[in-house]
């Protein structure tokens, strides 16, 4: 048995489809499906329900999910992946219960090697930008990882963060139907709510001068009840449905492969195939924005336009104009 798929996991899992079709799974079945026995079975369903999971019994029917549940399931998420013709070894997966981070888990694989995409139902250590702690409660977010090697220019590695914010905007609008917008630089938000958050690292060669591996760390607020107490209106979820028509696994399977097929074995990003779609959905644009960067106070000031890097021209009150290849900005409502 795969480490990271227990035998609680895969019970779950069968729980979901079950519930799906709208019957009940035997415990004789699942420990016949599972090569276990009926105790190891009873157990495993003692410590899901313990968790939270509303797992009921029915006499001589078996057992019954009488509530939503969405677990990370590492088979789907392969299988979405498969399915853009993306061979096994063209691209590690590894998916975990929980985990410090998804981030520091990548950069502490060896460099050489395909790409590696990372995910977990949890993680105890999540990071965001400007080192700052990000929530990642289990169970209801998605938080992924996707680390490969740079075959680009590196003059272009300025343009990741860009790209992964279109094709994560791609990817949860076309999945789960809602309307989002991207702030620059890197974040999704809904209703004027943040729901995702991109976070790129490098690792560097001193020797070479280049970076031998890029990390690309996506934390988002997937499903009704995972945002944390005290950032109520600010933080936001992809959905507030109880049973939102898709899955978690979908949307890694998805994520995972465009980020691949858009990244990994690139001689060019071709940055400017995405800039019209990131421009028609940067929401900032002619708006008030506070602007904070290194070195300076924030500053109140209109955003213009992205530039062909998707650099952000901005119009501060005395008519300046800057460009920001950096720093943050925030939408003053």
């Amino acid at each position: 048995m795969n480490e990271n798929r227990t035998t609680r996991q895969m019970i779950l899992s069968r729980l979901i489809k079950a519930r799906q079709l709208g019957t009940t799974v035997s415990g004789a079945k699942l420990a016949g499906e599972l090569g276990i026995s009926r105790n190891a079975v009873w157990k495993a369903v003692g410590s899901l329900q313990k968790e939270g999971f509303d797992i009921r019994s029915e006499h001589r029917r078996g057992y019954y999910l009488a509530a939503p549940a969405d677990i990370l399931d590492e088979a789907e998420i392969r299988s979405g992946i498969r399915s853009h013709a993306i061979p096994d070894d063209a691209l590690r997966l590894a998916v975990f219960d929980s985990i410090d981070s998804t981030n520091n888990y990548a950069k502490a694989q060896p460099v050489a090697g395909p790409a590696l995409a990372v995910t977990s139902d949890e993680q105890t250590g999540g990071r965001g930008r400007l080192g700052r702690s990000f929530s990642s409660p289990k169970g209801t977010g998605i938080y992924l990882t996707y680390s490969f090697r740079p075959e680009f220019p590196i003059r272009e590695v300025t343009d990741v963060t860009s790209i992964a914010a279109v094709i994560t905007h791609q990817v949860l609008s076309e999945i789960s139907g809602e309307k989002l917008g991207i702030k620059w630089v890197n974040d999704i938000y809904k209703d004027n709510l943040k729901i995702c958050g991109i976070l790129t690292e490098a690792l560097g060669g001193l020797e070479s001068g280049s970076f031998e591996r890029i990390i690309i760390g996506i934390g988002l607020n997937c499903l009704k009840g995972g945002i944390p107490e005290g950032l109520e209106g600010t933080a936001g979820t992809l959905t507030g449905l109880d049973e939102p028509g898709f899955t978690r696994n979908q949307i890694l399977g998805e994520l995972i492969s465009r980020l691949h097929l858009a990244m990994d074995h690139k001689k060019t990003l071709s940055a400017a195939q995405y800039l019209d779609y990131y421009r028609a959905n940067c929401f900032i644009l002619g708006k008030e924005i506070q602007v904070i960067e290194s070195g300076r106070d924030p500053y109140p000031a209109v955003a213009e336009e992205i530039g062909d890097h998707f650099e952000l021209t901005v119009r501060n009150r005395s008519g300046e104009l800057r460009t920001l290849t950096g720093g943050e900005v925030s939408l003053r409502l």
